[in-house]
């Protein structure tokens, strides 16, 4: 997990996108583009695509270490197994 107060702009973090319903567990090698008071914004290296993140959950989802960011995805897809 990253701490906010730790991120700078230009950051390389590792992103886990978790959509349980949908069975999308992924995870994306990005760059912090921004960061504000509410929300964090984070770009994947390979598509450019952005990503919008609440600060309640960006410490949650974002990692500095793909082997953390893949043992939190294994631990969702366990909550969720039917």
């Amino acid at each position: 997990m990253v701490k906010l107060d730790e991120l700078k702009k230009h950051d390389k973090v590792f992103f886990a996108r978790t959509m349980p319903k949908l069975g999308y567990y992924e995870i994306f090698d990005c760059v912090v583009v921004d960061i504000d008071e509410k929300y964090c914004i984070v770009s994947d290296t390979k598509t450019k695509q952005s990503f919008l993140i609440h600060n309640s959950r960006a410490e949650e989802v974002l990692f500095k270490d793909r082997k953390l960011a893949v043992k939190y995805l294994k631990e969702e897809e366990q909550k969720y197994e039917l």
